[in-house]
């Protein structure tokens, strides 16, 4: 039997069986072109998908806050208060005095090492911004200039750190200096200070100043022996 005889007992008539085979060749021609279509959507899909989750992990990204807890501790090692640095900072005055001395430690202190005494600088000026910083680059540059004898050492011992205000502090101090062991001059000092809290957004500054506190003004002056007291440091 002839392909259009079989065509025509399976479809019942010629017209029909014409109509049939042409339904079938289409359908053979559209299934690989709607396979093709189907895989441009998924394709599309996936292309935007990715774009969007791209711009959110951009978006994240820019908005990444480092958040830096501290803890607290006591003589026994015991923790007795925690939470973020940006609440802190306020808060605990204990964590504002221990800064303090050590910044004013090492921004006075001359030390043998140079590469130390260069760390210091750095941990230093960390802590200054504002008007500090500019009053704090005199001060050095005028130093630099008395041609200070680098066989001499300063020690420097904070002796009291006081509160005048929300934002203001008096630090007190004395400074030794030394050549080869032997104490040459004895000085006491004392700094107005203004400080300013700016929590650190990025890993580089919360390493070096994990409170954000920054001296904004700056005056220092020496002063006469204070009378003996009881030390006021934590």
């Amino acid at each position: 039997m002839s392909a259009r005889n079989h065509l025509r007992a399976v479809a019942g008539s010629e017209d029909q069986a014409f109509a049939w085979a042409r339904r079938e060749w289409e359908d053979r021609l559209a299934a690989p072109a709607q396979r093709i279509r189907n895989l441009q959507l998924a394709l599309a899909a996936a292309g935007l998908l990715i774009a969007v989750l791209s711009a959110y992990v951009f978006i994240l990204g820019n908005q990444a806050k480092t958040i830096p807890y501290v803890i607290e501790v006591d003589k026994l090692g015991t923790a007795v208060a925690f939470g973020p640095a940006a609440e802190l900072g306020r808060s605990s005055e204990v964590l504002e005095r221990y800064l303090l001395a050590g910044w004013i430690t090492k921004t006075r202190s001359v030390l043998v090492d140079k590469v130390a005494q260069e760390q210091y600088l750095v941990d230093s000026l960390a802590y200054v911004k504002g008007d500090a910083r500019q009053y704090l680059d005199q001060w050095l540059v005028s130093r630099q200039s008395a041609a200070l004898d680098r066989r001499a050492q300063i020690s420097v011992t904070p002796l009291s750190i006081l509160r005048l205000s929300p934002d203001t502090w008096r630090i007190e101090w004395r400074e030794v200096s030394y050549d080869s062991g032997r104490a040459l001059t004895d000085e006491y000092w004392q700094a107005a200070v203004r400080v300013e809290h700016h929590p650190p957004k990025l890993e580089d500054a919360l390493l070096r100043n994990p409170l954000g506190l920054y001296v904004a003004d700056l005056n220092w002056s020496r002063v006469n022996a204070p009378a003996p007291q009881a030390p006021q440091l934590p």
